[in-house]
């Protein structure tokens, strides 16, 4: 604990300070009571419990935003590949689908067709509008 000095100045003006301020400065004995540590105590708790808080919800923040940019990177992902069929689909003069048979697939109509490009084109709006 520091020394206290108290000193008046030459236009009577009271001032204290941890060191001397002229010839006159008194030495003050200040005794720290109980309640004065036990306010302290109280404070740093307080001060360590916001602290706390603050920390918890940096790793939280920290935590929402790497969600975030994976979530972000596998949107992308998925709306490369969704784009990629969906030209893949819109270059083809017919489409096949898989049947029991596998030497022979069955093509799709014109209107089953128009159906999976709807599909595939739903599917591009959802993954690269997120």
């Amino acid at each position: 604990m520091a020394d206290i000095y108290k000193w008046v100045d030459e236009n009577g003006r009271i001032h204290y300070g941890d060191k001397p301020g002229n010839d006159t400065s008194q030495k003050l004995n200040i005794n720290e009571n109980q309640t004065t540590r036990d306010a302290d105590l109280i404070r740093e708790s307080q001060r360590k419990t916001l602290l706390d808080v603050l920390s918890e919800e940096r790793q939280k923040k920290k935590r929402e935003q790497e969600k975030s940019a994976q979530q972000s990177k596998d949107y992308k992902i998925k709306c490369d590949l969704a784009r990629k069929y969906l030209s893949s689909i819109q270059s083809s003069n017919y489409l096949m689908e898989e049947t029991a048979d596998p030497y022979n697939p069955k093509i799709l109509s014109a209107v089953e067709h128009q159906a999976v490009t709807d599909k595939a084109q739903n599917d591009v709006n959802h993954w690269c509008t997120g």
